[in-house]
């Protein structure tokens, strides 16, 4: 037998062969009937052939048990008891099709199979099998007995009939997952007292059938994403305004009239004719269509003239003012769409995009007033990996370095292949013009991704004049006058909560734009905010050593424990104090208050090692952690 280049494929059936007939030698069993070896029956395999399918028919044409066959001889061999075994088991010849042809594929031959054991009548499980079957620019010989030598052959959708070319009922497919519904478990608590509420959400009202989901293709083949949307785009009288597509998926809220539409565009660069074939793949239920829907509400409140920082949205039009502390906050949405037990509900909550009203070259030059001698160290530590928020654009950066040697009277090289002035091009672009022509630029390195699905990194020259601080400092943080002026305007109420949601719906539905846009894709909000069944839960008891106290209806027992010695207490023994030279008194004064509070809990802290640092660098403090 011939077995393209041998080894170990080759090694393994003659292994498989020698078993197969000392098996048969030692049971003493023979065959009715001229039963052909295992060595003649294999069909000669070359490369057409291949070892895996060698070792399929081999393993095929051996006999091989059946448990639970009758025990009795059968047309295709004879019975023996497995050691007084009361459990038959016959021995038979493998079915005439299951014996492979030179040059068929292991998936004709499963193909086969499935044929013989499913249902008489029922051809839907196989038919789809073969769909699945042809290989999209196959060459191999004897993959589909319908194939036409030369014509292109494109796998078609799950759930279309590649006989018929209708749509059928989904039906397990190997190799593939079949989406279904899973039966959802409903919870109910029965402790405590029911109480109705209102939650943060609101239901999404959406038609039953979904979106409709498309596979486009491109002949010849398109790379570039940005063209396949210019194509695609040429036909909105066929395929609507309204659609969602990634370069290869197309969702339609509408269904098209035919399984294949087949469009023709012209290249604009260089006038080339572009078939594209756009195929039916499904109809996608609203709960698989979660994407779809939070990249809709996104575009509803860019229509809202809302402004993207980070992940959310906020409103730059009506900033709320701190002017003592010089912060600025802009009042904004979290938006989600989730599936729950109850439909797909929008999570809408209020946010807070907490921002300064310094710039950063003012914000430099306050800390070189205040450390001369290393002010370019200082202003590198500080400013590095902070967020800055440039307002002539309403965009974020990440602070990734410092730039000393550069100003705004440098240049960079344009897009056309000239020089211009960083001063020049934000007075052309913004129409801003920049007053200290002396300082240094920042330098932010975002990373994109490219039409090929890479990551790249970009550099991005920032003026520190036209840069915002975001967020707060270390010391506006130990501010106990700065943390409530802020908490005036960030600690919502709920019943403030319900009104922001409601002033949400309310300004959605009043813009024409958005209100279209939602009729477009079928999405509509529901008439309130959800009303749920709660239960209000008893009070915990805290056990404490001496006595045992109740949570409260604030579920806040921190004076309690403070002041009462715990069941059990872990002294702290040996330990050790890192801080700077100029807060030795602090440290100390530290380690006192520490030793006060833990007595009153039962607990022992002994005097630490201290270890004074000259500086608050990072490697400072790894170094002498590593060497104490």
């Amino acid at each position: 037998m011939a077995m393209g280049r041998g080894g170990r494929g080759a090694a393994l059936l003659a292994a498989l062969q020698k078993q197969a007939g000392d098996s048969e030698e030692g049971r003493g069993v023979q065959q009715p009937g001229a039963m052909p070896t295992v060595g003649a029956a294999v069909p000669p395999v070359g490369r057409a052939g291949g070892r895996a399918r060698a070792l399929l028919a081999a393993a095929q044409q051996s006999v091989y048990p059946v448990p639970g066959a009758p025990a009795e001889p059968t047309a295709g061999g004879v019975y023996h008891s497995g050691g007084g075994d009361a459990t038959a088991v016959a021995l038979v010849r493998p079915p005439e099709a299951a014996v492979p042809r030179p040059g068929m594929g292991r998936a004709q031959m499963m193909l086969q199979q499935m044929r013989q054991h499913q249902p008489p009548g029922d051809t839907t499980l196989a038919s789809q099998f073969a769909a699945q079957a042809t290989v999209t620019g196959s060459t191999r010989v004897g993959t589909s007995p319908e194939r036409v030598p030369g014509a292109p052959v494109r796998t078609p959708p799950m759930g279309v009939s590649p006989s018929h070319g209708e749509r059928v009922p989904s039906q397990p497919v190997m190799g593939r997952a079949v989406e279904a519904d899973m039966e959802v478990k409903k919870y109910i608590g029965v402790t405590g007292e029911k109480v109705d509420v209102l939650v943060n959400y609101i239901k999404l009202k959406t038609r039953d059938y979904g979106l409709y989901q498309y596979a486009v293709h491109y002949s010849p083949d398109i790379d570039s994403r940005d063209m396949r949307f210019s194509l695609l785009d040429m036909h909105r009288e066929a395929l609507g305004n309204t659609k969602t597509f990634d370069g290869s998926q197309l969702w339609l809220p509408i269904e098209l009239p035919e399984q294949r539409t087949v469009f023709q565009s012209t290249r604009i660069t260089d006038n080339e004719v572009i078939t594209i074939e756009v195929v039916f793949v499904k109809s996608v239920r609203p709960g698989r269509c979660l994407q779809q829907y939070n990249i809709l509400f996104r575009k509803l409140l860019r229509i809202l003239k809302m402004t993207q920082v980070g992940r959310n949205y906020y409103d730059p039009k009506t900033p709320m003012q701190v002017p003592q502390h010089k912060i600025e906050l802009w009042p904004g949405y979290i938006t989600s769409i989730e599936e729950y037990d109850g439909g797909i509900m929008l999570l809408l909550d209020v946010s807070h995009k907490l921002l300064r009203t310094e710039t950063v070259l003012q914000y430099m030059k306050g800390l070189y007033r205040t450390a001369r001698d290393n002010f370019k160290e200082t202003i590198y530590r500080q400013l590095v990996g902070q967020i800055v928020l440039t307002r002539y654009n309403n965009r974020t950066y990440k602070i990734d370095d410092i730039f000393w040697d550069k100003n705004p009277t440098c240049t960079f090289p344009t897009r056309q292949g000239g020089e211009k002035a960083y001063m020049d091009y934000y007075n052309d672009h913004y129409n801003v013009n920049i007053s200290d022509l002396e300082q240094p630029l920042l330098v932010s390195n975002p990373k994109r991704r490219t039409q090929d699905g890479k990551e790249e990194t970009q550099m991005v020259c920032l003026v520190p004049e036209l840069c915002f601080m975001t967020g707060l400092t270390d010391a506006q943080r130990a501010d106990f006058r700065v943390m409530k002026d802020v908490a005036v305007h960030t600690r919502v109420t709920p019943n403030q909560r319900l009104a922001v949601m409601r002033q949400f719906k309310e300004r959605l539905y009043a813009s024409n734009e958005a209100r279209a846009e939602m009729e477009k894709w079928k999405v509509e909000l529901d008439e309130d905010v959800l009303g749920t069944e709660a239960r209000l839960l008893p009070q915990e008891k805290i056990l404490l050593a001496r006595k045992t106290v109740m949570s409260g209806p604030e579920a806040d027992w921190t004076r309690d424990v403070v002041r009462e010695p715990m069941i059990t207490a872990v002294d702290l023994r040996v330990w050790s104090l890192f801080f700077v030279n100029r807060n030795e008194s602090a440290a100390r004064e530290f380690v006192l208050t520490l030793q006060k509070v833990a007595q009153q809990i039962g607990m022992n802290v002994n005097a630490p090692q201290y270890v004074a640092l000259r500086d608050d660098r990072t490697e400072t403090y790894v170094n002498n952690i590593k060497s104490s």
